[in-house]
């Protein structure tokens, strides 16, 4: 059963291992940021105990980024599961849409894109009305490509298909990219309208773009000349 939001939130809310990672990450993630776009470098560090001298202030760029690359990973452990629930939100409210599937009032019909990729065994069991047959329909995404995930079970066995929406010869180019079109509105609105995606997401931005303003430093320098002091 699916999880309500406020459920979901709550559970999030109170993982203190995904609240520790995303705090290191974010906090290093913003040392680099603040370090690379300020110009400032770190020569000595007095503490309670002892005073650290940095004989070597631009190794703390380098020790920084694989800091960030090491707490990225430990985060994505626990951010995982979040994230796939997050997708499987917004991408079941997408499939709703009746461009994907819809029956018509009258003569039954079932069209859209699912009907359309849906496997010969689903087509032919859901004019039966067996109660022992059920079926579900999943968006997945891939780097270039898009698919629907078919699972489904009859009295003798559970199945599974993946049908990728751009190679299959039953959708043309143009389907696709209004496809493509209905994904970038759900996920957009999704993190306009659910803080959760911004929470989870959030330090995966401030650490590419850590990483990023190390390799493209040069390209950053001039923009920062135009700053007024």
């Amino acid at each position: 059963m699916a999880k309500t939001p406020d459920l979901f939130r709550k559970r999030m809310d109170d993982d203190v291992g995904l609240r520790s990672k995303r705090r290191m990450l974010t906090i290093a993630s913003t040392i680099l940021i603040g370090l690379q776009v300020t110009g400032a470098s770190i020569i000595e560090v007095n503490t309670l105990v002892v005073k650290l001298n940095f004989m070597h202030p631009q190794g703390i760029t380098i020790f920084l980024f694989f800091t960030i690359i090491f707490l990225g990973i430990r985060y994505y452990n626990y951010a995982k599961e979040y994230q796939d629930e997050l997708f499987e939100r917004w991408s079941s409210r997408m499939l709703r849409e009746p461009m994907f599937s819809s029956v018509e009032f009258h003569s039954d019909d079932w069209t859209g894109v699912i009907p359309e990729l849906a496997p010969k065994s689903i087509l032919a069991n859901i004019p039966t009305h067996d109660e022992s047959f059920n079926f579900s329909s999943h968006y997945k995404c891939g780097v270039f490509s898009r698919f629907i995930q078919f699972y489904w079970r009859d009295q003798n066995d559970e199945y599974e298909e993946s049908v990728n929406i751009r190679k299959s010869d039953k959708i043309d180019f143009s389907t696709f990219l209004t496809i493509l079109k209905c994904e970038m509105k759900y996920q957009v609105s999704s993190w306009l309208t659910h803080r959760e995606n911004l929470d989870i997401f959030g330090p995966y931005l401030l650490a590419t773009t850590a990483i990023f303003s190390i390799f493209f430093y040069d390209q950053i320098r001039p923009l920062l000349e135009w700053i007024p002091e």
